[in-house]
């Protein structure tokens, strides 16, 4: 803090803009790793240029052991990294017949990506959590603006948005805070896609409606108790179809129609069971259809005759 203080490089917010502390250790958190990164690359040349070898495209073994004993960390630093930086010197030689004084000669003004540290925050700002059903998901909780300016704590909301975590997370790793990027209007990081534009319009939607509901609040109390009752009609019909007011119970009933032995509300007779006395046996049929009629005992006599 106290580096970034002397260097101005301080975070503000505009007038009539509110956001939390919480945000502000973000800003300041970005702010400070860009100063650690121009450090480092400011180290990085200054080591570059003091050992600077005759033939910039081809160091011999004792210019590699100078360069390496110059820059911070150079026995592990990949060769890459030293031969891009000499090669940006070297340019930078071709051009103006000099070499550099330090790296914001060969550098511009740094660009600073458009995101949000959430590492730097406590969890009344952002929590994430493993699922309990499938440990290859997690949730992760966190506080947006609903506007590009938020006036006042209600300008904020969570924002919920599951994360598919790599199959290469351990179940049993500790899960920490990501790194959101903001892509065209846009929250990315590691599956999240949380659409700031669209969050802003449910939120104006529903704000929206919890004022109309506050206006008509009054009214209904107001008018409470003054407003006619409908008077249910006797023997009326809804317009649904459903019936409202059936017949009086305790109304007498007419009586059934003569010659019927049951109710009217009786359709079917009891099926008769098998062997019963109300069954009917049929009388036995001929034996030869060609007696029918005769009387067996006198056709015997006159066939023995």
């Amino acid at each position: 803090m106290t580096s970034r203080g002397r260097l101005g490089w301080t975070t503000t917010v505009p007038v009539g803009v509110k956001v939390n502390d919480r945000i502000m250790r973000m800003a300041q958190e970005q702010a400070g790793r860009v100063l650690r990164s121009v450090k480092w690359r400011a180290d990085l040349t200054a080591g570059i240029l003091a050992t600077w070898p005759a033939d910039p495209g081809k160091r011999t073994r004792q210019e590699w052991d100078q360069v390496r004993g110059s820059v911070p960390g150079g026995p592990g630093l990949p060769s890459s990294v030293i031969k891009g930086r000499t090669r940006q010197a070297a340019t930078f030689l071709t051009t103006h017949g000099r070499l550099p004084v330090d790296v914001f000669e060969v550098e511009g003004v740094p660009r600073v990506t458009r995101m949000l540290l959430l590492a730097a925050c406590d969890r009344q700002q952002a929590t994430i959590e493993r699922s309990d059903t499938d440990p290859g998901k997690a949730l992760l909780r966190l506080q947006l603006p609903t506007r590009a300016d938020p006036r006042s704590y209600r300008d904020w909301t969570w924002v919920a948005c599951p994360i598919a975590l790599p199959p290469t997370v351990p179940v049993s790793a500790v899960l920490h805070l990501p790194t959101l990027r903001v892509v065209g209007g846009q929250f990315r990081a590691a599956g999240i896609l949380a659409k700031q534009h669209r969050l802003r319009r449910q939120s104006e939607r529903l704000h929206t409606k919890a004022d109309h509901y506050q206006q008509l609040i009054p009214r209904a109390q107001a008018t409470q108790g003054t407003l006619p009752h409908p008077t249910p009609r006797s023997g009326g019909q809804a317009s649904g179809g459903t019936r409202t007011n059936g017949p009086d119970p305790t109304a007498p009933r007419s009586p059934p129609a003569p010659e019927r032995d049951h109710d009217q509300h009786t359709h079917h007779q009891p099926p008769t069971q098998r062997g019963s006395a109300r069954r009917r046996i049929p009388p036995p049929r001929p034996r030869h259809p060609a007696q029918v009629g005769n009387d067996p005992g006198n056709s015997l006599q006159h066939r023995i005759a």
